[in-house]
């Protein structure tokens, strides 16, 4: 015979209604989802950091002033390059999948 979803063997654990097993799965679920929200905010902003601290480097660096003790060309190639392809990469996965809106 088969017994419900919300049916519990245990005495000391209380039946749950089918609503209320809706419910906390519903909230299981936004929970779920709002736990990925820091991580995914903080690596985004490092990121950003990252990429306003290349670019700013850049503009010095095209600018005359030396922030490093390379040639233009080392800098571009060895740095500028590297760095706005990881950047961009990185950029482009952490896009929502499902955008709201």
């Amino acid at each position: 015979m088969a017994r419900p979803p919300w049916f519990r063997r245990s005495a000391n654990t209380p039946i749950e209604t089918p609503e209320q097993v809706r419910r906390r799965q519903a909230q299981q679920e936004i929970d779920r989802q709002l736990r990925s929200w820091p991580a995914r905010r903080i690596v985004t902003w490092v990121l950003m950091v990252g990429g306003f601290l290349v670019a700013g480097q850049h503009l010095l660096a095209h600018a005359g002033v030396r922030p490093l003790p390379l040639s233009m060309v080392r800098q571009d190639i060895f740095l500028g390059y590297p760095v706005a392809a990881f950047l961009g990469i990185a950029g482009l996965m952490l896009l929502d999948p499902r955008p709201r809106g």
